[in-house]
């Protein structure tokens, strides 16, 4: 019988023995809620890194480039099969920005949403959010960087 090795539970153990070993100080024993909170923040994490290394690695979408999910098609886990559902793994750096164009929609709910590296919700860019600028280019950079921004028409 084969083992499975979970990551969260491997990465909690690996950071619990370096941080017991690197301190002077005992530490305390972690409490159940906070080996349970623990487990599931790490189990988070390690699912978004494996459906980035699904879409950049194995179906070849790439960074910066949309993702296109077929509208009512089953091999993308869809709640609502009357939504369309588009997926980008942005990537910036100290030199490089990202524009992204969002085209005018009218007399229809959309939302553009965007997700942290954890899957946490960070901005909706739509009417609701943005009343004064709801579509158009909107531009993604590293907080306190420069970069030159790319043509886009």
């Amino acid at each position: 019988m084969k083992r499975k090795l979970y990551l969260p539970l491997l990465l909690a153990a690996l950071f619990t023995a370096v941080f017991a070993t690197s301190c002077k100080q005992p530490v305390p024993e972690p409490t159940a809620q906070e080996v349970q909170d623990a487990y599931i923040y790490m189990f988070g994490r390690y699912l978004v890194i494996q459906q980035e290394n699904t879409d950049i690695n194995v179906e070849k979408t790439g960074y910066n480039k949309i993702k296109y999910n077929t509208l009512s098609s089953t091999t993308f886990v869809n709640p609502n099969l009357d939504v369309v559902y588009l997926e980008s793994w942005i990537a910036v750096d100290e030199t490089h920005a990202v524009v992204l164009n969002v085209p005018e929609i009218k007399n229809r709910y959309y939302t553009v949403e965007v997700i942290d590296q954890w899957g946490q919700v960070t901005d909706n860019l739509n009417e609701r959010t943005y009343p004064q600028h709801p579509f158009g280019k909107f531009a993604f950079v590293l907080k306190g960087s420069n970069p030159a921004f790319p043509k886009v028409p």
